[in-house]
Protein backbone atom coordinates (compact mmCIF):
# COMPACT_ATOMS: atom_id res chain seq x y z
CA UNK A 1 0.00 0.00 0.00
CA UNK A 2 1.57 3.03 -1.37
CA UNK A 3 0.75 6.71 0.15
CA UNK A 4 1.68 9.24 -2.48
CA UNK A 5 0.01 12.28 -3.69
CA UNK A 6 0.72 14.09 -6.89
CA UNK A 7 -0.63 17.59 -7.23
CA UNK A 8 -0.46 18.78 -11.38
CA UNK A 9 -0.54 23.14 -10.95
CA UNK A 10 -0.34 25.32 -13.65
CA UNK A 11 1.70 28.65 -13.90
CA UNK A 12 -1.90 30.20 -12.60
CA UNK A 13 -2.01 27.86 -9.78
CA UNK A 14 1.80 28.15 -8.77
CA UNK A 15 0.66 32.04 -8.97
CA UNK A 16 -2.52 31.44 -6.36
CA UNK A 17 -0.16 29.34 -4.23
CA UNK A 18 2.42 31.74 -3.98
CA UNK A 19 0.11 34.92 -3.68
CA UNK A 20 -0.02 36.33 -0.40
CA UNK A 21 -4.22 36.55 1.32
CA UNK A 22 -5.00 38.43 3.38
CA UNK A 23 -8.16 37.72 6.02
CA UNK A 24 -9.32 39.30 9.15
CA UNK A 25 -5.88 41.00 9.72
CA UNK A 26 -4.00 37.85 9.12
CA UNK A 27 -1.25 37.62 6.17
CA UNK A 28 -0.92 34.13 4.62
CA UNK A 29 0.65 32.17 1.70
CA UNK A 30 -1.66 29.32 0.31
CA UNK A 31 1.79 27.17 -0.20
CA UNK A 32 2.52 27.58 3.93
CA UNK A 33 -0.89 26.61 4.48
CA UNK A 34 -0.66 23.53 1.92
CA UNK A 35 3.00 22.49 3.15
CA UNK A 36 2.06 23.01 6.85
CA UNK A 37 -0.60 20.24 6.23
CA UNK A 38 1.93 18.19 4.52
CA UNK A 39 4.54 18.15 6.99
CA UNK A 40 1.97 17.13 9.49
CA UNK A 41 0.70 14.04 7.84
CA UNK A 42 4.06 13.15 7.74
CA UNK A 43 5.07 14.01 11.37
CA UNK A 44 2.02 11.92 12.26
CA UNK A 45 2.37 9.06 10.07
CA UNK A 46 6.34 8.74 11.31
CA UNK A 47 4.55 9.05 14.67
CA UNK A 48 2.90 6.07 14.02
CA UNK A 49 5.32 3.87 12.44
CA UNK A 50 7.70 4.45 15.11
CA UNK A 51 5.11 3.68 17.79
CA UNK A 52 3.85 0.75 16.10
CA UNK A 53 7.55 -0.41 15.64
CA UNK A 54 8.14 0.06 19.24
CA UNK A 55 5.45 -2.12 19.88
CA UNK A 56 7.11 -4.90 18.08
CA UNK A 57 9.89 -4.43 20.13
CA UNK A 58 11.70 -3.13 17.07
CA UNK A 59 13.75 0.40 16.80
CA UNK A 60 13.44 2.31 13.67
CA UNK A 61 16.27 4.11 12.75
CA UNK A 62 17.16 6.51 10.08
CA UNK A 63 15.60 9.78 8.78
CA UNK A 64 11.82 10.17 8.43
CA UNK A 65 11.55 9.88 4.50
CA UNK A 66 13.76 6.40 4.82
CA UNK A 67 11.04 5.36 7.58
CA UNK A 68 7.80 6.68 5.47
CA UNK A 69 9.11 5.07 2.53
CA UNK A 70 9.92 1.65 4.15
CA UNK A 71 6.04 2.17 5.63
CA UNK A 72 4.24 2.36 2.78
CA UNK A 73 6.48 0.01 -0.05
CA UNK A 74 4.15 -2.16 -1.64
CA UNK A 75 5.40 -5.07 0.06
CA UNK A 76 5.37 -3.80 3.11
CA UNK A 77 2.76 -6.47 4.23
CA UNK A 78 4.57 -9.33 3.20
CA UNK A 79 7.59 -7.71 5.18
CA UNK A 80 5.41 -7.05 8.24
CA UNK A 81 4.23 -10.83 8.13
CA UNK A 82 7.86 -11.98 7.97
CA UNK A 83 8.58 -9.44 10.84
CA UNK A 84 5.83 -11.02 12.92
CA UNK A 85 7.56 -14.63 12.01
CA UNK A 86 11.00 -13.81 13.12
CA UNK A 87 9.50 -12.29 16.60
CA UNK A 88 7.49 -15.25 17.40
CA UNK A 89 10.98 -17.40 16.47
CA UNK A 90 12.48 -15.28 18.42
CA UNK A 91 10.22 -15.50 21.76
CA UNK A 92 10.12 -19.66 20.89
CA UNK A 93 14.38 -19.37 21.41
CA UNK A 94 14.10 -17.63 24.26
CA UNK A 95 11.31 -18.89 26.13
CA UNK A 96 13.31 -23.04 24.81
CA UNK A 97 16.77 -20.77 26.45
CA UNK A 98 15.52 -20.15 30.12
CA UNK A 99 16.72 -21.96 32.74
CA UNK A 100 15.21 -24.27 35.12
CA UNK A 101 15.33 -24.23 39.21
CA UNK A 102 16.47 -26.68 40.67
CA UNK A 103 12.95 -28.01 41.30
CA UNK A 104 11.60 -27.82 37.98
CA UNK A 105 14.67 -29.92 37.01
CA UNK A 106 14.70 -32.32 39.74
CA UNK A 107 10.61 -32.50 39.38
CA UNK A 108 11.06 -33.03 35.37
CA UNK A 109 13.63 -35.94 36.05
CA UNK A 110 11.26 -37.60 38.24
CA UNK A 111 8.40 -37.18 35.96
CA UNK A 112 9.97 -38.67 33.42
CA UNK A 113 10.79 -41.91 35.45
CA UNK A 114 14.49 -41.32 36.47
CA UNK A 115 15.13 -41.32 40.26
CA UNK A 116 17.61 -38.66 42.25
CA UNK A 117 19.62 -41.26 43.45
CA UNK A 118 20.57 -42.37 39.48
CA UNK A 119 21.98 -38.78 38.89
CA UNK A 120 23.91 -39.10 42.22
CA UNK A 121 25.14 -42.49 40.78
CA UNK A 122 26.33 -40.74 37.51
CA UNK A 123 28.29 -38.15 39.43
CA UNK A 124 29.78 -40.67 41.80
CA UNK A 125 30.84 -42.33 38.44
CA UNK A 126 32.98 -39.37 37.19
CA UNK A 127 36.90 -39.89 37.32
CA UNK A 128 37.48 -38.59 41.38
CA UNK A 129 38.92 -34.70 41.20
CA UNK A 130 37.91 -31.40 41.50
CA UNK A 131 35.89 -31.95 38.34
CA UNK A 132 33.60 -34.89 40.26
CA UNK A 133 33.54 -32.31 43.70
CA UNK A 134 32.64 -29.55 41.08
CA UNK A 135 29.70 -31.80 39.90
CA UNK A 136 28.51 -32.62 43.63
CA UNK A 137 28.40 -29.07 44.46
CA UNK A 138 26.25 -27.80 41.32
CA UNK A 139 24.30 -30.26 41.64
CA UNK A 140 23.17 -29.68 45.28
CA UNK A 141 23.73 -26.80 45.28
CA UNK A 142 22.88 -24.68 42.34
CA UNK A 143 19.92 -22.44 42.32
CA UNK A 144 19.08 -22.94 38.24
CA UNK A 145 20.53 -24.75 35.59
CA UNK A 146 21.00 -23.34 31.88
CA UNK A 147 20.29 -26.56 29.12
CA UNK A 148 24.10 -26.43 28.15
CA UNK A 149 26.06 -26.62 31.25
CA UNK A 150 28.09 -29.06 31.51
CA UNK A 151 26.73 -31.25 34.25
CA UNK A 152 23.43 -31.56 32.74
CA UNK A 153 25.06 -32.52 29.23
CA UNK A 154 26.95 -35.13 31.53
CA UNK A 155 23.89 -36.34 33.39
CA UNK A 156 21.94 -37.13 30.81
CA UNK A 157 24.26 -38.62 28.58
CA UNK A 158 25.07 -40.69 31.48
CA UNK A 159 20.97 -41.39 32.27
CA UNK A 160 20.86 -41.93 28.27
CA UNK A 161 18.65 -39.82 27.53
CA UNK A 162 18.23 -38.68 23.83
CA UNK A 163 18.29 -34.92 22.53
CA UNK A 164 14.58 -35.29 21.58
CA UNK A 165 14.01 -36.68 24.88
CA UNK A 166 15.92 -34.04 26.27
CA UNK A 167 14.13 -31.16 24.58
CA UNK A 168 10.64 -32.87 25.59
CA UNK A 169 11.47 -33.20 29.31
CA UNK A 170 12.91 -29.70 29.56
CA UNK A 171 9.96 -28.04 28.12
CA UNK A 172 7.69 -29.71 30.44
CA UNK A 173 9.65 -29.13 33.16
CA UNK A 174 9.77 -25.19 32.89
CA UNK A 175 5.88 -25.60 32.90
CA UNK A 176 6.61 -26.44 36.74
Amino acid sequence: MQHSFLIETTAEDEKALAHVYRAGGFQFAMNSVVRGLVNSARDQLVRFERDAAAGEGRLLIGDDDTIIRAATAPDAEAREAQTLIRIAQEQAEFLRNQPLTARQLRLGLVDNGFALAQVEAAIDALPDGPEKEKARIEWQYAGEFKRDHPLIVTIAAQLGISAEQFETMWAAAQKL
